[in-house]
């Protein structure tokens, strides 16, 4: 948070959108805590929700999505199932995006799988709310150039992408992820 506000109180104009911290006792707690440091949304923890809707007790987690309402930040649901989108949807949960992973690994740890990426993007299609998409390199197993144009063809105008960096030995990997976004935005 210190970085943060010295690049706010510089003039910086980068918004934040937090995750909740799910090894924490009180996640209500952490919610409040992120609203008080500038967030302007929050979405509860993939990996948590995962493990709620596999324990079949998801809808415990709209008691976070509520906290988050009340502090007038967005509302998300993060999560690498998609079918925790379509039971979020059937049943209501007060939610503005959802935070959802190309490759579904809450079940079955690191095998990217590509009819998960397709299943992904069907429901992100289907389902009339913003997504912030992540994982679609596979964790650098997928070519970047490939990775990019499936993922702009396949996601509506209105959702983003995250993309998860690790410049040890690419140095230049965030310059080229930035122009491959900016060829198949406008693409």
């Amino acid at each position: 948070m210190r970085i943060l506000n010295e690049y706010w109180n510089e003039g910086g104009k980068l918004q934040w959108i937090a995750q909740t911290t799910s090894e924490l006792v009180s996640i209500p707690d952490n919610v409040r805590q992120i609203a008080s440091y500038g967030a302007i949304a929050c979405y509860h923890h993939g990996s948590k929700t995962d493990s709620l809707f596999r324990e079949g007790k998801l809808d415990s987690v709209k008691e976070v999505l509520s906290v988050i309402r009340d502090t007038g930040m967005g509302v998300g649901l993060g999560t690498h199932n998609p079918e925790v989108i379509r039971y979020s949807e059937d049943n209501h949960f007060d939610v503005d995006f959802y935070m959802l992973a190309f490759y579904n690994l809450s079940a079955k740890g690191e095998i990217y799988l590509p009819e998960d990426r397709e299943s992904a993007c069907k429901i992100i299609r289907e389902v009339n709310k913003t997504f912030l998409a992540f994982k679609i390199m596979a964790a650098g197993r997928n070519n970047p150039e490939e990775a990019f144009k499936y993922t702009y063809e396949n996601i509506k105008p209105t959702d983003s992408v995250v993309i998860g960096v690790f410049t040890k030995y690419h140095p230049d990997q965030v310059k080229e992820n930035v122009n491959l976004a900016r060829k198949y935005i406008r693409g």
